[in-house]
């Protein structure tokens, strides 16, 4: 079981840097998106909405609501396995 377990723990790391490379993609496509807009005054957002913002927003609450509680759920299975104290896991 502690082997699924790591093996999870890795699939959970990877997508949280998966999603946070799209993130960052995301941020620049929307920077580019007001960017564009700000160039010419007849365009207006009502008109072009910024798709790529509120991709990124679900990305981030995605990995923080999601990947990382799932993350920490894990990696307290794995201490739990290993007999490891919660509170020396849990070190403040």
């Amino acid at each position: 079981m502690s082997f699924e377990l790591k093996v999870k723990a890795a699939a959970l790391a990877a997508e949280a840097v998966i999603i946070r490379r799209l993130e960052k993609r995301r941020a620049r496509a929307a920077s580019r998106h007001a960017t564009w807009l700000a160039k010419d005054t007849s365009r207006t957002p009502e008109l072009y909405p910024n798709a790529a913002g509120t991709e990124r927003q679900r990305l981030y609450e995605h990995r923080t609501k999601v990947v990382r509680p799932q993350a920490r759920a894990t990696h307290l299975a794995r201490m739990f396995i290993k007999e490891v104290d919660y509170a020396r896991v849990e070190d403040w």
